[in-house]
Parts: structure tokens; C-alpha cells; sequence
């Protein structure tokens, strides 16, 4: 009467549940045929083939409570396993499937598969979900450090034996002979995994031996932190490691979150922890990476450049991200904000020496070590840089290299009107993708080359620059607004070119020549002055006082001033400073006004795959269109995949709504790999 589905890789021992479990016990087998199987995919193979029962990791069960739990709801046994499951997301499948039975297995490879089941009951878990006692056929001991059985309650370490026991590992004697171990209880396998049993002889899952670590004299269970931090309702799951860093060695905790923001986690955790366990920095991202088989990678999370931390402060201008790449390499951390002490993050006199001989290879700028102290963040050492004379490349460049390392293809990115792309450092530090990630800006913000006035000839360039990177495609290309018909238009010339546009990414724009585009009028200078001066205050969320009358009344320079003086009372952290940088963007922003208001249809039209994110307080929505794809299906090379992103035009762009930006876009990259 059963349906079994294979959706374990064949490679991975929970498939021989699946395939030996149906077929040897007269039930069907229903196998995962797609190449790139996704939540919604495995639904409709269980809506459409009835599966009844269905096995997966605990990381899977945890991401389909989390985010398509509607799925598993025909599944009348469910087991789940791999990992230590989350109590949190066992109390709502509890609360979700009242028909379902759910079974936490637990059992290493070498012991076949499963070694212990529990069938969960529908109460309350505190500290953990059991794993159960012994199958048939299987023995399992909880031994000392001498191999002696431990009493009821005692933490030891877990070896199991019995019927599905391996000889061994292929051609591993010394490895063997290490962990499959001869005992007074007969021949078992020493599993490196800490436990205990109930008093109702059930067994309780504690963690690795291997996940103690040692920190300036302490020993530490990383599983005791992962366990609070757990706790807390703004945490989905957790991992925490010892960074491998010999010079400056700290602890990295990397969670998952839920939709509330937090409060400060490092003080939540010092409530239950001692200073020394409390993590230096506590990395948010989007999903934790899996192996092949489904379980956390923990190599994988030290990699990772798409965080956010305790509300870091991005980089405002060139001189600054370029000093963050510096900081991130010296401390060897992806999580650190402009205004960071450089002490706190665990900088000492040694990393100091490496910091400013970096400094003065990026800058040729010789800064005493002295300085650090008295401007220990990247905001005051960037403000110091320029206080000493020094000037920014005097070659002016489109492409910024946000993220230059990395694999795979690159992906270029074009900001919106005002041609500035350093915001969209809060979307790169969400990513979860390594791929080398560049922006290009407009010509003429430094004040000195002349802007392009229109978008054809904005591409072309962009073309010519990106080429210095990636000579040839496929290309993957995106914009904001502004930027997402400049990109169009890139890959309407890559194509005519010969050329492959692999993907096209759209975030809030408007497809050329249709009935809901906007129209910008002739102003002057001081109308533009006014319509910069509220697109700052929007990205800002600060009021910059500018009066209209007051600008009319004063010369150019004159002007300038006045906008840069109202830019220092607002407190306005923004990335031009000086009036001939200010100049700068008021040419750009009206020369790419100009060039959006006269785009128009390409004549010959080259379909290409389009990924339009739509704000959910759309620039559409305001123009009462009832045109989900923003007048961008004609162009599209199949459907439009349309995402809806929390916030409006400008706000989607920061946090917390940018992190579902991030989401759906480090999704295209892992199915195009």
C-alpha cells in the first residue's frame, strides 16, 4: 500500500532505505529523475504519485518546515536524520502534520544506515529530540574512555555493532584498525559521537567529540553554544567553529534566521556562557551550505562573503572598500563594518604591522602604527588617508571590483539613476554564491570624465569594460531600476553580437517602449538639486532640508555648497564629499535621466531568460498596471520568473528586505553553475 520516493543521491547510504526498504517489502518506488530538483518539483512528485513515506536530512526537513511544510502534508511517515534535529522545527511539524509520523533515525554509515529509531511523540522537547534505542538486530553501548559502560545519565561515547556492521574501510587498514574496535562487548565501531541514556532507556544525542575545541587555554563544546544560540526565538539553526586562522584563532558562529530582527545575540549569550565561549562574530546567512548528501558543510561557511553582522555599516566611497578588502584579508573575516574597532575584532600589534604594509601597497600612503590607536576603524583611516594628501585613481574606471575573487562566471551589476553602485554591497554581502561580483557606475561621478547620454551608448561602453574581465560569455548581468535597462540593452548588443547573455536579472524596472513608463521632464538645476536631494534622503532615511527658493536664488558653485553644507547637518553619511564630486552626480543623474526618458524598443528584438524582482510596493503598482512582469514578457526567452520582494523601489535594496533579494539570486547562480 506504500510509495517510497528516492530522493537521496544513489552515492548516499539513506538511499538504501529508500530503494531496499520499498522494493524488498512490496511497496513502490518512485526515483527523482530531475537534474535540479527544488521544493516545489518534489511536491508535485508526491501530490502526483501519492508517496506516503519519505526520508531526508535533518537540514531538508528543517528548510521544508521552514518554507514549504504544505508539501509533505500527504506523507504518512516521515524519517528524518543525518544531524541533530531542531527542536523548533519538530514542535511545528508536530503542530502541522497531526497525520503524519515523524521518526528521528540515527546511525553512522559504517553501521548500514540506521543504528537507532525514535518515534517522535506529540509533546513537549525542551533540550533535544532522542535518538531512540537499537533496531533489531543492532547493539549499541555508551562506553568511558577505559570502554566501560557508563551509568544512566552519564555522558560517554557511542559504539554500535550488530548485523549491519562493515568489515572496514577499502583499503584503509591503519584507518580500520582505529575506529572498528575489539571489546569485551564483542567487535564495534567506535562513532566519535557523545551521548547518554534516559532513564527510559531511550538515548539522548549530545554531539561530536570532535567538536571540542581549545581557545587560549579553554576547552570549549562548540555544541553548548550552537545549543543557546538555538534557543533564542530569532534563531533558526546554528553553527559554530574555530576559525583556522593560527595567528588569530576565535570563534565563528554562523546562524539562520527567522523574520524578526534580533537583539543584540553576543548579550543574550553571555547570560548563559562565559566570556571565553561567547563568539567573536555571529555571521547571518541566508541557508546554511549541504554537502552532496544533505548535511551541513562546515568547510563551506568560512568562504562565505554574503553576510550580514549585527547591522555592519558598508563601505561609502572607493577609498573604503578598498581598505575593507585589506581588513577582511589581514583579520581574515568577511564580517566586518566601516565603524569596527580594529582591536575588538582581535587585531593585535602583529596583524597591526601587516595592516598598514598592505595600507601602503594598496595606497603608497605611509601611516605610522601609531595612528591605528588613535583611528582604530576604516571610516577614520580612510578619512585620514585623504587628510594626508592622498588622491584616488586618477584613471577614472566604470567597473568596481566588489568581489574580484571567486568561481564561476562573473556577474556584472548597473545601479540605478544617480550611477552609483556602492549600494548594492548590502545584496553582495547576502549572497550566497562565491562568484566574482562586479558593479559598473556611471561616467563623470568623479567630476571629470563627461556622462553618456544614452542608454545604447551606456552599454556599449559597459560592454567594452566588462570585456577586460570576461572576454567572452555566457554573461550575467543585472540593474536596479535605472541599471536593469542598461543591462537589457547590454544583452540586446552582446547577442546582435554573437554573443550569450545566460541570464538576465531585473530589479524594479520597467521594460522600454511600454504604456506604464514613466516620462521625465525638462527641469533646471535646481529642480535636479531637489529630486537628488529626496532620492538621498530615501536611501538615507534622513531629511535633507533643501529649499527649492533658496537654490533658485544662488550660483552654481554657490549651489553646491549650500547642498554640501546640508549634507553634514543631516548627518548624511554619503559617499561624495567635495563639491566636484557633487557636481559629478548631478550630471550623471541628469544625463541618465535624459537617456531613460528617450530609450525606446530595440528595432530588432533578442528574447533572453529574465528574472525580474519586483518591489512589493511597486513602481508599477503606483501607475495602476496590471502587468505582473512590468511590459518585460516580450523580451523574455520563455516565462518571466517573477519574485516579489518586500519594500518599495528603494527600500528592497536594504536590509532586511535585500536578504529575500539575495535569496532568490543566489538561487539562479547554484541552478546555472
Amino acid at each position: 500500500e506504500d510509495t517510497f520516493i528516492q530522493f537521496a543521491p544513489i552515492a548516499f547510504d539513506a538511499s538504501t532505505f529508500e530503494i531496499w526498504g520499498s522494493l524488498l517489502n512490496g511497496a513502490r518506488l518512485i526515483i527523482m529523475t530531475s537534474d535540479k530538483d527544488s521544493l516545489l518539483e518534489l511536491g508535485n512528485v508526491i501530490n502526483r504519485h501519492k508517496v506516503s513515506i519519505l526520508w531526508l536530512t535533518s537540514s531538508l526537513f528543517n528548510l521544508i518546515v521552514d518554507e514549504s511544510i504544505e508539501i509533505i502534508l500527504p506523507i504518512k511517515q516521515l524519517l528524518a536524520g543525518g544531524e541533530e534535529l531542531s527542536v523548533s522545527h519538530i514542535q511545528r511539524a508536530l503542530k502541522y502534520l497531526p497525520e503524519c509520523r515523524i521518526i528521528n533515525g540515527y546511525g553512522p554509515t559504517e553501521n548500514t544506515t540506521f543504528t537507532c529509531c525514535y518515534p517522535i511523540e506529540r509533546t513537549i522537547y525542551e533540550r533535544s529530540i532522542p535518538i531512540g534505542k537499537p533496531i533489531n538486530g543492532t547493539i549499541v553501548y555508551i562506553l568511558d574512555n577505559h570502554l566501560n559502560q557508563v551509568p544512566i545519565g552519564i555522558p560517554g561515547e557511542i559504539y554500535v555493532g550488530g548485523a549491519g556492521l562493515a568489515k572496514g574501510y577499502l583499503n584503509r587498514p591503519d584507518l580500520t584498525k582505529e575506529r572498528f574496535i575489539e571489546t569485551s562487548f564483542g567487535r564495534l565501531y567506535k562513532t566519535g559521537d557523545l551521548a547518554k541514556f534516559l532513564s527510559d532507556g531511550n538515548i539522548e544525542y549530545i554531539g561530536r567529540i570532535d567538536n571540542q575545541v581549545k581557545l587560549r587555554g579553554f576547552r570549549i563544546e562548540l555544541g553548548e553554544i550552537e545549543s543557546v544560540l538555538c534557543r533564542h526565538p530569532y534563531v533558526r539553526e546554528s553553527v559554530v567553529i574555530l576559525s583556522n586562522d593560527n595567528e588569530n584563532k576565535k570563534l565563528i558562529a554562523y546562524i539562520t534566521t527567522r523574520s524578526e530582527h534580533p537583539n543584540d545575540l553576543k548579550t543574550y549569550l553571555k547570560k548563559y556562557l562565559p566570556d571565553y565561549m561567547v563568539p567573536s562574530s555571529i555571521v547571518v546567512i541566508n541557508e546554511m551550505p549541504l554537502t552532496p548528501n544533505g548535511k551541513i558543510d562546515r568547510k563551506k561557511l568560512s568562504i562565505y562573503d554574503n553576510i550580514k553582522v549585527d547591522n555592519k555599516i558598508p563601505p561609502r566611497n572607493e577609498i573604503e572598500m578598498k581598505m575593507l578588502h585589506i581588513w577582511e584579508s589581514v583579520l581574515a573575516s568577511k564580517t566586518i563594518g566601516i565603524f569596527d574597532n580594529f582591536f575588538d575584532l582581535g587585531g593585535h600589534s602583529l596583524l597591526a604591522v601587516r595592516l598598514m604594509a598592505n595600507i601602503y601597497k594598496e595606497f603608497n600612503s605611509n601611516i605610522p602604527i601609531a595612528e591605528l590607536f588613535l583611528n582604530p576603524t576604516i571610516a577614520q583611516l580612510s578619512e585620514l588617508l585623504l587628510k594626508s594628501g592622498y588622491k584616488e585613481s586618477k584613471e577614472w574606471s566604470s567597473l568596481v571590483k566588489m568581489r574580484a575573487s571567486g568561481s564561476g562566471r562573473p556577474v556584472f551589476w548597473i545601479g540605478g539613476i544617480g550611477g552609483n553602485v556602492l549600494y548594492f554591497y548590502s545584496l553582495l554581502r547576502n549572497l550566497n554564491t562565491n562568484r566574482p561580483f562586479y558593479g559598473l557606475q556611471s561616467k563623470g561621478l568623479d567630476g571629470k570624465t563627461k556622462p553618456l547620454y544614452s542608454i545604447e551608448d551606456i552599454a556599449k561602453d559597459y560592454i567594452e569594460v566588462i570585456k577586460t574581465v570576461s572576454p567572452k560569455g555566457p554573461y550575467w548581468l543585472g540593474g536596479h531600476s535605472f541599471g536593469g535597462l542598461v543591462a537589457f540593452e547590454m544583452s540586446q548588443q552582446l547577442q546582435k553580437n554573437g554573443e550569450e547573455t545566460a541570464l538576465l536579472m531585473i530589479i524594479d524596472a520597467i521594460a522600454p517602449s511600454s504604456d506604464i513608463n514613466p516620462k521625465k521632464e525638462e527641469k533646471d538645476d535646481s529642480a535636479w538639486l531637489i529630486e537628488i536631494a529626496d532620492m538621498i534622503s530615501i536611501s538615507e532615511n534622513k531629511k535633507l532640508n533643501i529649499s527649492y527658493n533658496d537654490l533658485l536664488s544662488l550660483s552654481p558653485e554657490e549651489q553646491l555648497d549650500y547642498f554640501n553644507k546640508r549634507l553634514i547637518e543631516s548627518g548624511i553619511s554619503f559617499p561624495y564629499s567635495n563639491p566636484k564630486q557633487v557636481r559629478g552626480l548631478l550630471e550623471v543623474y541628469k544625463a541618465n535621466a535624459i537617456a531613460l526618458n528617450n530609450y525606446q524598443k530595440p528595432k530588432d528584438v533578442y528574447p533572453v531568460q529574465i528574472a525580474l524582482f519586483k518591489a512589493k510596493e511597486s513602481i508599477a503598482a503606483k501607475l495602476n498596471s496590471d502587468d505582473e512582469t512590468l511590459g518585460w514578457q516580450i523580451y523574455s526567452k520563455g516565462k518571466v520568473n517573477t519574485h516579489i520582494i518586500p519594500g518599495d523601489h528603494n527600500t528592497m535594496m536594504n536590509e532586511p528586505n535585500v536578504s529575500v533579494l539575495a535569496k532568490y539570486i543566489s538561487q539562479y547562480s547554484l541552478l546555472l553553475e
